[in-house]
């Protein structure tokens, strides 16, 4: 099993919101550059895979703009153990999982911490938009997986047409 973990888009900054953190929104800037990057991301991975989402505003929105560049039948579903404060409610739930390639879609630190469990070792906070993938062999558990790549949205966008 394939496992894409990919961090929200550049969203409104905490202390010009006065609404819940859960409601920030991307801005217009990190729309833009956030569907260019998955544009990238969608380069790299086969078509029609699950994705997951963070119920939070900043990830669905950046969830849906695989929908909105996919051209294709895509599923999205928000789950709760993606949102921030629930890491070990994710490492709970990855391995039960039944699928070849699910995007992760959600929030540092959990996005990295929850990397760093699934290959053994600790990695940086993914950049806003940005992605990694690590590849499950045989079973998903702590240390079994091997990180395949691990890209800033820089790079991500430079994989699709402008």
């Amino acid at each position: 099993m394939w496992v894409v973990f990919v961090r929200h888009g550049i969203a409104v900054e905490r202390e010009d919101w006065a609404g819940p953190d859960s409601r920030r929104p991307l801005t217009p800037r990190g729309r833009r550059r956030t569907k260019r990057a998955i544009g990238g991301l969608q380069a790299l991975l086969p078509a029609g895979v699950q994705i997951l989402t963070s119920p939070w505003l900043r990830a669905r929105e950046t969830a849906e703009s695989w929908v909105d560049s996919a051209g294709e039948e895509t599923s999205i579903l928000s789950v709760p153990w993606m949102r921030p404060g629930q890491l070990a409610t994710a490492k709970a739930a990855l391995p039960k999982l039944d699928c070849q390639t699910v995007v992760l879609v959600g929030h540092e630190p959990e996005l990295s911490r929850l990397l760093g469990w699934a290959t053994g070792f600790p990695l940086p906070p993914l950049k806003k938009a940005g992605a990694a993938a690590v590849e499950f062999r045989g079973d998903v558990a702590q240390g079994r997986a091997e990180l395949r790549w691990y890209l800033p949205p820089r790079v991500l966008r430079s994989l699709t047409s402008r």
